[in-house]
């Protein structure tokens, strides 16, 4: 296997393995308590946090960040594979990277509200305050419109079956008009919204694998890629 195959499944994986570390990180947060009540006053909610099981939350706040850097290298490998197919003048390969980066950058930014919330809760932080920030960070639901973005354009080239399944690419473009309704329902506070981002985790699990089939036929270095392999474009 050569190397620049080696590294386009490592990316391709990096899909997969970001719902599977988002979910565990949040997992191992819910198993010290959480950071804050769903509902109380300011002062009880900052006392929910001072009492939270910091080493908890910090490990399964890592968890959440390394999660994020996954997703930003299976976005990339996803913008080099349209790219390749595309060229280099072609707006989708930008779309996915640029679409990627704005998601990685809005989670991160929120886990970095929720980070410095929790640690100067016990250092005479306002409840107000220590309130408002958490709310900050709550804007992680911003992410689902970029994540449209970024589905929609992925789900222009997956639905002819070359990048990943056919249906896949199909899924792809259910879920990007699945994430703005989602994103609507978070903004009115229902809990509904979030439906669409655990279908969209799925469609991680499943495009991350479905690329990493494809990584040693997609390689640039390989004569297979140029000439057709089959089974491989096409495959629902």
């Amino acid at each position: 296997m050569r190397m620049d195959t080696r590294w386009a499944r490592l990316a391709a994986a990096c899909g997969a393995l970001y719902p599977i570390a988002l979910v565990v990180g949040d997992d191992v947060i819910a198993r010290g308590d959480e950071a804050a009540p769903d509902a109380g006053t300011p002062d009880e909610i900052l006392a929910a946090m001072i009492d939270k099981d910091v080493t908890s939350f910090y490990l399964g706040r890592s968890l959440g960040v390394a999660a994020w850097m996954l997703l930003f290298v299976f976005a990339a490998h996803l913008a080099v594979t349209l790219r390749r197919r595309r060229g280099n003048d072609d707006v989708l390969p930008a779309l996915v990277l640029g679409s990627g980066a704005i998601v990685t950058a809005l989670a991160l930014a929120s886990a970095v509200f929720q980070i410095r919330t929790v640690r100067r809760a016990g250092d005479g932080l306002d409840p107000t305050t220590a309130v408002t920030f958490l709310d900050m960070g709550f804007g992680f639901g911003l992410v689902a419109l970029p994540l449209a973005v970024l589905l929609g354009a992925v789900a222009v080239e997956a639905t002819a079956g070359a990048i990943m399944a056919r249906s896949l690419g199909w899924a792809a473009a259910v879920l990007a008009i699945a994430q703005l309704a989602g994103f609507v329902l978070l903004m009115l506070d229902n809990a509904a919204g979030f439906l669409a981002m655990m279908a969209t985790w799925a469609w991680f699990i499943a495009a991350g694998i479905s690329t990493w089939r494809r990584a040693a036929y997609l390689a640039p270095s390989d004569p297979r890629r140029s000439a057709g392999v089959p089974g491989v474009v096409g495959e629902v």
